[in-house]
């Protein structure tokens, strides 16, 4: 069974995607992830259409994560990963790029967008309210 969510975000689910704005911050439905946690956050880094339509097609992301096992009060920071190439070493640091995915909206849910994070990279009590 997968995670519940409220009738706030259901509604704000079948909201108009068209409203998504490059730089905002979206949550998606997630599935099995090691901490079990209902949704993944996002920044949204370019917005692409179908040209013969204008319809939202995908969004390029740059992922944000938690290491806490509860999604809704851990410390959200950018997602970097080890970069494929490690050939290439400077100085001993290790080779670490963004984690950007794009993700193809017939098949990746937008639970809520335009949330935002406190100062201090923690979920706001109105995003965790509409959960």
């Amino acid at each position: 069974m997968g995670p519940r969510i409220s009738r706030a975000v259901q509604a704000r689910w079948q909201g108009n995607l068209h409203e998504l704005q490059v730089g905002k911050l979206v949550a998606t439905l997630v599935g099995d992830n090691e901490f079990d946690h209902p949704f993944w956050v996002a920044k949204i880094l370019e917005i692409m259409k179908n040209e013969q339509n204008n319809q939202l097609k995908s969004v390029v992301v740059h992922w944000y994560h938690t290491s806490s096992p509860d999604a809704f009060i851990g410390k959200y920071c950018l997602e970097m990963v080890k970069d494929v190439d490690d050939t290439i070493k400077k100085r001993g640091r290790k080779n670490l790029r963004t984690a950007i995915s794009t993700l193809t909206l017939d098949f990746v849910d937008i639970l809520v967008y335009d949330i935002s994070l406190t100062k201090t990279c923690h979920l706001r009590q109105t995003t965790i309210k509409i959960y």
